[in-house]
C-alpha cells in the first residue's frame, strides 16, 4: 500500500471514529435517550464509579472477547486498541459539551434547559453516530467492538439493520436493569431516543451503506 493510501485510510479512521464519538457524547448530554450501550455506561459509571469512556472500554472490551472467541482472528487487536482511542474520544467530547452547556453529567442539557436545545443536540448526534459509522464500514476500517460484533451478526441475519436491533435490543435491557439498580431515574438516559436509536439507526446506517454502494458501482460503471 503506498503512502497515499494510507493517508487517506488514516484519515478517514480518525474523521469515521472522531464523528461518531462526537455522536455518543451528544446523546448522552442531551438526556433524551442515549444508545443502549452508552445508556448502560452512564449507569454503570453512576452506580459504580469510573468515567463514561472507561465503562465503554468495558462493556466494548466484552463484546472483543466474544469477537476472538467466535472468530478466532488475530485482528480483534485492531479493535481492542481502538478502544482506547473512543473511550478517550467520548470522555474528550463530553468535556467539550459539558463547557459549552455549562453542565455537569450526570445532569443532562434536558434537566437544565428543556426540550427544544437538548432535542437538536440529540438529533445531532444521531446523525454523527450513523455518518461517522457508515463511512467506517463501508472503507473497512477498524471498528469499535460493538460494530464490529454487529457487522458479524450480519452475516446471519443478512440485514445490517436486523443485527443491530438485536445486538441494541440487548443492551438496552442491561441499561434497564442497571437503572433500575442505580441512583438516576431511568429517563435520565433511556428515554423515547433510544427507541428510535434502536430501530432507526440501524436502517439509517443501512441506507447509507446502499448509498455508498450505489455511488461506487456508478464510478466503476463510467471507467
Amino acid at each position: 500500500m503506498d503512502k497515499g493510501k494510507i493517508l487517506r485510510f488514516g484519515l478517514l479512521q480518525f474523521i469515521g471514529t472522531a464523528v461518531f464519538t462526537l455522536g455518543v457524547a451528544s446523546l448522552v448530554v442531551a438526556g433524551l435517550g442515549a444508545g443502549p450501550l452508552d445508556a448502560a455506561a452512564y449507569f454503570a459509571s453512576v452506580k459504580f464509579g469510573l468515567t463514561q469512556g472507561m465503562w465503554t472500554f468495558i462493556l466494548n472490551g466484552f463484546l472483543a472477547l466474544l469477537l476472538l472467541l467466535f472468530q478466532r482472528k488475530p485482528t480483534i487487536i485492531f479493535n481492542i486498541v481502538m478502544l482506547i482511542f473512543i473511550g478517550v474520544l467520548i470522555d474528550g467530547w463530553i468535556y467539550l459539551l459539558e463547557k459549552i452547556y455549562t453542565i455537569s453529567l450526570p445532569t443532562t442539557l434536558y434537566m437544565t434547559s428543556g426540550m427544544a436545545p437538548a432535542l437538536i443536540l440529540a438529533i445531532i448526534g444521531f446523525v454523527t453516530i450513523g455518518f461517522g459509522v457508515s463511512v467506517l464500514i463501508h472503507n473497512e476500517l477498524v471498528l469499535s467492538p460493538l460494530d464490529e460484533f454487529t457487522v458479524f451478526l450480519s452475516g446471519f441475519t443478512k440485514k445490517y439493520f436486523v443485527a443491530k436491533i438485536t445486538i441494541d435490543g440487548s443492551f438496552l435491557i442491561l441499561a434497564i436493569i442497571l437503572g433500575l439498580i442505580g441512583d438516576k431515574p431511568l429517563s435520565a438516559q433511556i428515554n423515547f431516543f433510544s427507541f428510535i436509536i434502536v430501530f432507526g439507526l440501524g436502517v439509517y446506517i443501512n441506507l447509507l451503506l446502499d448509498l455508498y454502494k450505489k455511488r461506487k458501482e456508478g464510478k466503476n460503471a463510467t471507467k
